[in-house]
């Protein structure tokens, strides 16, 4: 489009009729017309690079480990985040950076990967694992690299700390064990209800109390209309 509109002008430049103002005139414009095409040609080269150093701090302010995998599981590129818990070598130079090396500390891919499954099956899959070598717990989210013929170039891993969220969930749980064997255990009349008054726990004096023999004749009942029916 460039070309024919320079080839454009040169053409009609070419007519011997006209008069050497309108040939400079002419010429004028033609300057300009390559000027403007220059700095359209400059605009898009900022805004080329805008975008890519965007999409590179986005990237690199990514709080989860990111790796990107080729399908010899060597580790190509990488976030900030992952170059930093990985301890990654310089992925430009080196040659050699094997995921299950970094990620797993072993010599090869671990018995049962699901990311190696992922390679074969071209799905993405998400799975929970503690890695002793990382001494953490992780959710990892593995995503396949397609090339322009829709063949599989590698994989994406998109990798989480979820520890704190582990031991905060265990927590949880072992206070919901401990307070379920303390109102077990007292001799009071105890029971706990959803926001719609429906049972979720009672304890043993107070089914002898409602005249029940067994928690499952209660839960999801309505407690208030069960107390009043009762007496």
């Amino acid at each position: 489009m460039i070309k024919e509109c320079i080839q454009k002008d040169i053409n009609t430049m070419n007519d011997n009729k006209k008069t050497k103002a309108q040939l400079i005139k002419e010429l004028t414009g033609m300057r300009q017309l390559i000027s403007d095409l220059e700095n359209e040609h400059i605009r898009a080269d900022e805004l080329f690079f805008q975008t890519v150093h965007s999409w590179e701090d986005t990237f690199n302010n990514i709080t989860d480990m990111i790796t990107i995998h080729d399908k010899d599981f060597n580790i190509i590129q990488s976030n900030k985040a992952a170059e930093k818990i990985l301890k990654l070598p310089n992925l430009d130079k080196a040659s050699n950076t094997k995921c299950f090396q970094y990620y797993h500390g072993s010599d090869l891919p671990p018995e049962g990967c699901p990311s190696c499954d992922c390679l074969n099956t071209g799905e993405s899959c998400s799975f929970e694992v503690f890695e002793p070598h990382l001494n953490s717990y992780i959710e990892i989210r593995v995503i396949p690299r397609f090339n322009i013929n829709n063949e599989i170039d590698g994989l994406i891993h998109v990798v989480r700390d979820i520890t704190e969220r582990n031991k905060a969930e265990k927590q949880l749980i072992e206070s919901h064990e401990l307070t379920r064997l303390l109102i077990k255990s007292t001799a009071e009349a105890i029971y706990s209800i959803d926001m719609n008054g429906n049972g979720l726990m009672v304890n043993e004096p107070c089914l002898k109390m409602l005249g029940y023999s067994h928690e499952s004749e209660l839960l999801g009942k309505n407690m208030q209309q069960l107390i009043h029916h009762s007496h």
